[in-house]
């Protein structure tokens, strides 16, 4: 994402992103994580701010995110990764319901990250037996 892209999300959802967020994003996608659709990180501004005004309206009938959230992602099962601009936190939401316990919880993106990759290496495996 270029700085730009994350100023565009910071002003449509009012919030300061973490500098450590915006840092790996800056540099996101790597060779590595590409071609797995099990888990991502979202790396379009569009869809990032529509996701998260969508859940912030209570999306699908979850009880609405609190402002300082942002949906930054999800593993292809509706349970989006809510960053917490605040404190840098992120966890995996339960269908995008944050009164139920998070599926998991990640101090800070680089938590994050370490825990997506076997997921990416492991996809990748499987897609390169197939062919």
């Amino acid at each position: 994402m270029t700085p730009q892209q994350l100023q565009t999300i910071e002003s449509s959802l009012g919030v300061l992103l973490p500098e450590a967020y915006k840092k790996v994003m800056a540099s996101y996608p790597w060779p590595a994580f590409q071609g797995s659709t099990e888990a991502s990180l979202w790396d379009d501004p569009d869809a990032i701010i529509e996701q998260t005004t969508a859940q912030r309206a209570g999306f699908g009938g979850t009880p609405s995110w609190p402002t300082q959230f942002v949906v930054i992602g999800d593993e292809d099962d509706a349970c989006p990764y809510a960053l917490d601009c605040a404190t840098g936190r992120i966890i995996q939401t339960d269908h995008g319901n944050m009164r139920l316990a998070a599926l998991a919880d990640y101090a800070s993106i680089v938590e994050l990250l370490s825990e997506l990759r076997p997921i990416y290496d492991e996809a990748r495996k499987r897609w390169w037996k197939v062919w």
